[in-house]
């Protein structure tokens, strides 16, 4: 068995550093486009998810320690009954124990399904936040990318008249 901790988001984070991401932006040299900003924005994205799984991760591993709780009660439960000979002697006590034992039921799933929705929830949040931060980056990264365009128009342009200049000087 490993003592490996599958919990453990660092473990996964350290898969996608940006100095590496970067270097792989760079090679693409498109013109406009910060690679390095766009590594870390990809870096922030794929820290946002590890992030988010680590919340839901912790919140399932409560879940999970609740469901032994819970088991843990209904045995004893069940063996102090059995114990009592509260079990089949009185119709009556065993109509109020069923009675008892499915409200008690009710309250933890009910505790159960809160864990779980404040889990997703934390998580849901972590990953929106990274989206509208992500909005905002997408909306730098395509002034960055209009404007080499348009410098690069501009360039072509001027070349083009002077080209256009000279061949029509030395036609003269």
């Amino acid at each position: 068995m490993t003592d490996k901790n599958w919990f453990d988001a660092s473990a996964y984070a350290d898969l996608f550093k940006p100095q590496d991401i970067s270097k792989i932006f760079e090679a693409l040299k498109i013109p406009g486009v910060d690679a390095k900003a766009l590594a870390e924005a990809h870096s922030k994205n794929l820290k946002a998810v590890v992030e988010a799984n680590r919340i839901a991760a912790e919140g399932y591993q409560q879940v999970f320690k609740k469901q032994l709780e819970i088991v843990r009660s209904h045995f004893e439960s069940l063996t102090e009954s059995v114990r009592d000979g509260g079990v089949g002697v009185n119709p009556a006590l065993n109509t109020e124990a069923v009675k008892a034992a499915f409200d008690k039921n009710l309250r933890q799933i009910n505790e159960l399904t809160e864990v779980l929705r404040k889990a997703n929830e934390d998580a849901i949040a972590v990953v929106q936040e990274r989206f509208q931060e992500g909005v905002e980056e997408i909306k730098s990264f395509g002034a960055g990318f209009a404007n080499a365009a348009q410098a690069q128009t501009e360039k072509a342009v001027a070349a083009v008249k002077e080209n256009v200049k000279k061949a029509t000087g030395a036609a003269a």
